[in-house]
């Protein structure tokens, strides 16, 4: 019988969500609904120490921006998201399972006790390797006679479980990117499973948890590609060796420049936001710097993030249910990828130029508002239609736009002097033009620069800066139109004479 695809999204709800999570979420997410399989959330809560309030409600908000709904899982018939720190029970009969057979043990190491080894170590190294090769010389229950363990137990003498990582065995590993490798287990310790105060560790909790939610593919960062030997050795103490799910550990994205992991520090200095969407509960120098607030469209972000380290050989621009369709877990690169915020950016503006200009009108309207702007809107949606093209971000359209609706700006220098005699040329002909339209306009400032023996670029930078602050943007004289005779013509007169009011 085929088995069902079955993949999970297991965030700490330690902090928030960075935007490298959640491509491996998405990457989790199309390869399941690809092969009509189940996306199951599940919220990694054992570190109680490190949890943060807000941190389990800002994943379930952003991935639900980032349109990724989860499912119920099949074996225990859950509708709703998974809370390890609820399962503890589960816990306990797998670890009893593991320490009757002799494949973890209790150890009573004291703080003191494994300061001891770490002062005697001769690396320099500040963690110490609790394995084999010092257990046998450790406060632990394979050197306490059972009665002793017993005592010690009953007396709530303090302790952790750790794994029996056995001696000199090679472990056969498989990774979807990397295909087959081995580890022998004398690189490994005796990782801690259960911790002094009961909960169990992330690699034991995360294995009992896949298995019994029936996990087929485990799709995570490359940084857990260490674990794995760990992870396949408490599969097979378990006696789950035919249920071992495959594993892909996606690379790391990267700094722009290529060198190191895309952070939440460097970013700061990138300019790079690394969250999905806003972090009330979190510091202002993080709240601040999510793709939501910066202007980013969900859809132009997953469609950025699904390419980052993705390919595929046709359009750049993808509905997500296109890419459920085609995705492919195959097509997956091996490497680390660079954050491209230019990249993103040309997405945004592309789903920006797709949209409707009705919502944009909305939008350009909403805002004149509530900057107290007054204003014919009958031109708004002429308005949108220009500045769409050189706009990444919906605010762009009243950033870039806003010498439509305002010219409360004034000239410092654009060799004014020089061309003073232009501009009263200009009011005149302008104020003279019947039809007030793009030919007209554009007919009589031909005829002013062949009857002045000038150049475009003699007049036509200059007249759009002193009437609308801004050395670019779209078509002059489609601008002029668009503003009206009477708004050019004050505006010129405005200028001009607050610019030779000065010298």
């Amino acid at each position: 019988m085929k088995k069902k695809i079955i993949t999970r999204f297991a965030p700490s709800p330690t902090g928030v969500l960075h935007i490298g999570g959640a491509r491996t979420a998405l990457y989790n997410y199309l390869f399941s609904k690809n092969k009509k399989g189940k996306f199951i959330l599940r919220i990694e809560d054992t570190d109680r120490e490190r949890l943060v309030k807000g941190s389990e409600n800002y994943i379930t908000s952003s991935l639900k921006w980032l349109e990724m709904e989860f499912n119920e899982n099949l074996r225990e018939k859950k509708t709703h998201l998974y809370r390890q720190f609820e399962r503890k029970n589960l816990y306990k009969i797998y670890i009893k399972k593991l320490l009757d057979n002799n494949q973890a043990y209790y150890a009573f190491d004291t703080l003191e006790d494994l300061n001891k080894i770490r002062n005697n170590k001769t690396s320099n190294s500040q963690s110490i390797k609790y394995d084999y090769t010092i257990r046998d010389n450790m406060k632990n229950s394979l050197v306490f006679s059972k009665k002793k363990v017993k005592d010690m137990l009953k007396n709530n003498v303090p302790y952790v479980i750790r794994l029996k990582v056995p001696y000199q065995k090679n472990i056969i590993l498989y990774d979807l990117l990397r295909g087959s490798f081995v580890v022998n287990s004398s690189y490994l310790d005796d990782k801690i499973l259960i911790k002094s105060n009961g909960i169990p560790t992330y690699h034991f909790a995360n294995v009992i948890d896949d298995y019994f939610m029936h996990v087929s593919h485990v799709i995570r960062g490359e940084e857990w590609l260490s674990s794995l030997p760990i992870h396949i050795l408490l599969y097979q103490y378990l006696g789950w060796g035919f249920d071992i799910p495959y594993f892909m550990h996606l690379p790391l994205l990267l700094n722009p420049n290529g060198k190191g992991k895309l952070s939440k520090r460097n970013k700061l200095k990138e300019n790079i936001p690394t969250f999905p969407i806003n972090c009330k509960n979190f510091t202002e120098e993080l709240r601040n710097n999510n793709f939501k607030e910066k202007g980013y469209f969900s859809a132009a972000l997953i469609n950025f993030l699904i390419k980052l380290g993705w390919s595929s050989d046709d359009e750049e621009i993808c509905t997500k249910d296109e890419f459920i369709k085609k995705f492919n877990i195959f097509k997956i690169g091996k490497s680390g990828i660079k954050f491209d915020i230019h990249k993103l950016n040309w997405f945004n503006q592309k789903y920006l130029q797709n949209k409707n200009n009705n919502s944009i009108f909305n939008f350009l309207t909403i805002k004149l508002k509530s900057n107290n702007i007054n204003y014919n809107y009958n031109n708004i949606l002429n308005i949108c239609v220009l500045v769409k093209e050189r706009s990444i971000f919906l605010n762009d359209f009243f950033k870039k736009g806003r010498f439509f609706f305002q010219s409360n700006f004034f000239l410092n220098n654009y060799n004014i002097e020089k061309k003073y005699n232009i501009f009263k040329k200009i009011i005149i002909k302008f104020s003279f033009i019947k039809k007030f339209n793009y030919l007209a306009i554009k007919e009589e400032i031909n005829n002013l620069i062949k009857k002045k023996n000038l150049k475009y670029k003699d007049i036509i930078p200059v007249v759009r800066f002193i009437v609308t602050g801004n050395s670019i943007g779209p078509d002059l004289i489609k601008i002029l139109e668009l503003i009206g005779r009477k708004k050019i013509i004050f505006r010129i007169q405005k200028n001009l004479a607050f610019f030779f009011s000065k010298y």
